[in-house]
């Protein structure tokens, strides 16, 4: 230690060789950091950083010589972790805060985070730490070492993860109904015609398509607080304004059609109208006549009843009874009225023969 207190000044200018020497070799780690206390070769000093016993007395050096203007620090060794914890210590907050914008490689800004407790929430603010790769080197740099810090890496790599997981799974929903509704629009090129039904369907894949972007496009913006972006996103949300496009026509195109349908359906049930209402007339008046007798009083003298108007045969009268009562109720569906004219006119014989009575004039 004596000896190298002599050399100062220019002595210690012209002895930098044997300085480097004790520097790097003595046994005594106090005499080597004496040493290297004196020493201006950035090669040198470089070189020492690598060697734990002294490193950090070598940044500090580095730092020094460069705050005086005797060298120039390269972006890669102002970087060097336990040089940026040098120039850190050095600096004032504001610029410490500028030092920690320009660096961007995250394995000294975790080296930083790790060992300068006071400047930890500053750090980890830093974009260059809210990446996967600065979030693996700030993992890797606590990991037994920093429980609290290590956890932070750990929970933050699971949530992009999880964010990663959820963005595939929209992006790949969204390119399914994308097909999907190409294929469907693709159909009309193929002669299919455009009912409601098939824009209904059409509707209904787009309103899913639009859900599914909502999410896919929450899931891209989580992405973008890691600093990934996904550039699936865009094409997909153009491919989806282009459908929207297509589908309101195609829409506007079901809506006229089903609304002729509906004023050609009304004019058909206008016009047959009057034919339902007498064929219902008519079968009213032969389901009454069809009507059992009523019971007469009890005490009541039977009133005589002329033979010509009574069945003949009761299992006869009881099938004719039937077929008249599944006419009335044909005639409150069936639109079919010439057959139902047939079948009314051709009950209306068979009645007046069950009866006795003469086959009316129509039947001739």
């Amino acid at each position: 230690m004596a000896a190298i207190g002599h050399l100062q000044g220019p002595k210690a200018a012209a002895a930098q060789p044997q300085l480097a020497a004790i520097a790097a070799t003595d046994p005594d780690v106090r005499v080597r950091q004496a040493a290297l206390e004196l020493l201006t070769d950035s090669g040198t000093l470089t070189t020492l950083l690598a060697d734990p016993a002294v490193a950090a007395t070598a940044a500090a050096r580095l730092v020094a010589l460069a705050a005086a203007g005797q060298l120039t620090l390269t972006q890669e060794l102002a970087a060097q972790p336990l040089v940026l914890k040098a120039r850190i210590a050095n600096a004032n907050p504001e610029q410490t805060a500028e030092l920690l914008r320009d660096i961007a490689d995250p394995i000294p800004l975790a080296e930083v985070a790790l060992t300068v407790r006071s400047l930890r929430g500053e750090v980890l603010a830093l974009p260059a730490l809210r990446t996967a790769a600065g979030l693996a080197a700030l993992e890797r740099a606590s990991r037994d070492h920093d429980k609290s810090l290590n956890r932070h890496a750990r929970d933050l790599l699971e949530q992009l993860k999880q964010a990663r997981a959820r963005c595939a799974s929209a992006r790949e929903r969204a390119a399914e109904l994308v097909d999907a509704l190409t294929r469907h629009q693709r159909a009309l090129e193929n002669g299919q015609p455009v009912t409601q039904l098939f824009a209904d369907k059409q509707r209904l894949l787009l309103d899913s398509l639009s859900s599914t972007l909502e999410d896919y496009s929450h899931s891209a913006q989580e992405l973008s607080e890691f600093a990934e972006v996904d550039a699936n996103l865009d094409a997909l949300r153009a491919a989806h304004g282009r459908l929207r496009v297509s589908a309101a026509a195609i829409q506007e195109d079901a809506a006229i059609q089903e609304d002729a349908a509906i004023q050609e359906d009304a004019a058909i049930q206008e016009a047959a109208a009057p034919q339902k209402a007498t064929a219902v007339q008519e079968a009213a008046a032969l389901e009454a006549a069809a009507a059992p007798d009523p019971e007469p009083p009890i005490g009541a003298a039977e009133a005589p009843v002329a033979r010509a108007v009574r069945p003949p045969n009761g299992a006869a009268f009881a099938e004719l009874t039937g077929q008249i009562e599944a006419l009335a109720a044909d005639l409150k569906t069936s639109t079919d009225f010439t057959t139902l004219r047939d079948r009314y006119q051709a009950l209306t014989d068979a009645w007046m023969a069950a009866v006795g009575g003469s086959m009316p004039s129509s039947a001739a």
